[in-house]
């Protein structure tokens, strides 16, 4: 989903390989998910390691393959022209989507608005879990636009570079900014 920021958050993984891969796609800015919220389209790459799709995500390939995903399919969630997120679905192997499949995710996709409110169908989310890393990444923010005097969205850009140059989550370097452990400089 796009947070006020402008920056993915994810809302909800299903293991630890997906959780990262959002980590990675919010400290980089742009891979599958954040262009389906741009184009407001879905993005089908049925192998990340070939083809445009280096060309097109620089940094964000090697990392998706280092947690070993292959495929990335993301599919925008939203109603009536409103888009309010986008589902993903990856795989450890390259291979694109069966046509059935590729229902079932839109079908999905159409779900996930009803899954991602508050009440709504709690038990249809069984076996995911919630993640709530942005209100750290966004506290982080503030914290680094105060001790620089930059706007908001300069100082999560500046966080999300320090990630991707570190080689760490953003919800690591975030955590490190506001235990006081890390401040970034001008």
């Amino acid at each position: 989903m796009a947070g006020s920021f402008g920056l993915f958050e994810l809302r909800y993984a299903n293991d630890r390989a997906t959780h990262l891969l959002a980590d990675l796609e919010a400290v980089i800015g742009d891979a599958p998910g954040p262009t389906v919220l741009r184009e407001r389209r879905p993005v089908l790459v049925p192998d990340l390691c070939a083809g445009d799709a280096h060309a097109r995500w620089p940094g964000f390939v090697e990392r998706a393959a280092e947690l070993g995903i292959r495929s990335l399919f993301a599919f925008p969630i939203g109603q009536g022209g409103t888009l309010t997120g986008v589902l993903e679905i990856n795989r450890t192997r390259p291979g694109a989507l069966s046509e059935p499949e590729t229902e079932d995710a839109l079908l999905f996709a159409e779900v996930a608005l009803v899954v991602a409110a508050p009440e709504a169908a709690r038990k249809a989310r069984a076996g995911l879990r919630e993640v709530t890393w942005s209100a750290l990444v966004y506290q982080a923010g503030g914290m680094v636009s105060v001790q620089l005097g930059i706007p908001v969205t300069e100082a999560l850009a500046r966080l999300r570079a320090h990630a991707f140059a570190s080689g760490r989550t953003l919800t690591e370097v975030s955590g490190d900014v506001v235990n006081r452990r890390l401040r970034l400089h001008a």
